[in-house]
């Protein structure tokens, strides 16, 4: 058992030290991942103006009079607001 753990840990090691010596095929991995990983889920969202005409997004519709938009974000995708730009509100 312990040549198995022994041989396991150096092809580990040697494979590290094969990827640290080629950084170009660091590139190429990413998109290997990518497109071999199963299809991700969506998300779909609600977007609709309050009655104080600030925006809601939700996960829930809002009620049946309000008129919104339905937003489908894969789960791959960041939502977070960018910084502003200084000079903008």
């Amino acid at each position: 058992m312990r040549k198995i753990v022994l041989i396991l840990v150096v092809l580990l090691g040697a494979a590290l030290v094969y990827y640290y010596f080629n950084p170009g095929l660091g590139q190429h991995l990413p998109d290997f991942v990518r497109n071999n990983l199963p299809i991700t889920a969506e998300t779909t969202a609600y977007k609709w103006r309050d009655s104080d005409g600030n925006w809601q997004i939700s996960e829930q519709p809002p009620a049946k009079a309000i008129p919104f938009e339905t937003i489908t974000v894969p789960h791959d995708t960041n939502v977070m607001p960018s910084q502003p730009v200084s000079g903008q509100k």
